[in-house]
């Protein structure tokens, strides 16, 4: 069901510059609170908060060698491929780089958190490949 707030889809010019001009911000998310789950987490003023640090390769490389570039799920070794093994946060947030809120994952592990991930059917097969040779 598509939004249409006041009937705005509907409204003549006329309503329409009324229903902007009167928009009130908060007034909206008071009144549409059954309508959103919960309030955006991100502003104008915290969008850029949750970016990667200006030294995340840096410390994705030295949490996957503290790790001893095995994947904290299926137990994979990655040492001969480390572009496979990557570096995932445990509550979501890219600038939270605690070692209690990092995963080493391979990419096949990763893809089950976020399923958009690209994985190309040969990195699949090298990392089914080694887990089987693991086992």
């Amino acid at each position: 069901k598509a939004f249409n707030f006041k009937n705005y889809r509907r409204a003549t010019y006329a309503q329409r510059d009324e229903i902007y001009e009167n928009f009130d911000v908060k007034k909206f998310f008071h009144d549409q609170n059954s309508y959103f789950k919960s309030l955006p987490r991100r502003r104008d003023v915290t969008l850029h908060e949750d970016d990667y640090p200006a030294n995340w390769k840096t410390i994705s490389y030295v949490y996957r060698d503290y790790v001893n570039w095995e994947c904290e799920k299926c137990g994979v070794n990655l040492s001969d491929h480390h572009d496979l093994l990557e570096v995932h946060h445990k509550n979501g947030r890219k600038s939270d780089c605690r070692v209690e809120n990092l995963l080493a994952l391979c990419r096949l592990c990763h893809k089950e958190f976020h399923p958009d991930n690209i994985l190309s059917p040969e990195q699949e097969s090298i990392i089914k490949k080694l887990q089987n040779t693991s086992k």
